[in-house]
């Protein structure tokens, strides 16, 4: 195998999973949250290579493009997203790919550690839809400044593995199609809280872009 197929092929995966995530086959209805600002919102599961993934869905009044902005917007999410992020930095940007930190205060009535990742981020266009995704890589070698840092200050947080998922948005006439999709296992999490994070949760964090976007639509 030559050294250009070998580069090519952690790419090429990348974009496979992607493919499958946002195809509309395979996913199992389980089920269908509500939030004051979305209304319902459907709840499916699939299997994604191997992880299991969870779609949130909704019809909402924003514009696709005003909600990319907002997901795209890592630093500004200490002040529009109320999952409870205690730190949110860019890293390094290179085009249209981001990489990320975010560290999540955990409420100690969970009895579960901190939550900390940093993913590389990117923004595409499948389909005719605005996507940004996201999936874990090598940065302890790329940033390794930032490995003893965490080690230092954040000694008991996890990070989850794995960790991937997109969002994705696309006009539907006088409406837009709001979709997050969430990949990762729950390790020690107790059942129950990740049944709370389904119906709850999600809808909770589509509800945050959908608010902001409108904000910055005003």
């Amino acid at each position: 195998m030559n050294l250009l197929l070998l580069l090519s092929l952690p790419a090429a995966a990348s974009d496979a999973r992607l493919e499958a995530l946002l195809a509309d086959a395979g996913w199992d209805v389980a089920g269908q949250g509500s939030h004051e600002l979305l209304g319902d919102v459907e709840l499916a599961l699939k299997q994604v290579t191997g992880t299991q993934c969870l779609r949130g869905r909704a019809q909402v009044s924003a514009s696709p493009e005003r909600m990319l902005e907002v997901v795209q917007d890592i630093e500004g999410a200490l002040s529009w997203s109320k999952a409870g992020l205690v730190d949110t930095r860019v890293l390094a940007r290179t085009g249209s790919g981001i990489d990320y930190l975010q560290v999540l205060d955990v409420p100690d009535w969970t009895a579960a550690a901190d939550r900390y990742w940093v993913l590389r981020g990117q923004a595409s266009n499948p389909g005719g839809a605005q996507v940004f995704s996201w999936d874990r890589f090598d940065w302890r070698s790329a940033f390794p400044d930032l490995a003893s840092e965490l080690a230092t200050t954040r000694p008991k947080a996890v990070e989850p593995d794995p960790n991937f998922g997109a969002w994705a948005f696309r006009s539907t006439g006088s409406t837009s199609t709001i979709t997050y999709y969430l990949c990762t296992e729950s390790g020690s999490l107790p059942q129950w809280l990740q049944k709370a994070a389904a119906t709850r949760t999600v809808p909770a964090a589509m509800a945050d872009v959908v608010r902001e976007a409108q904000r910055r639509a005003r």
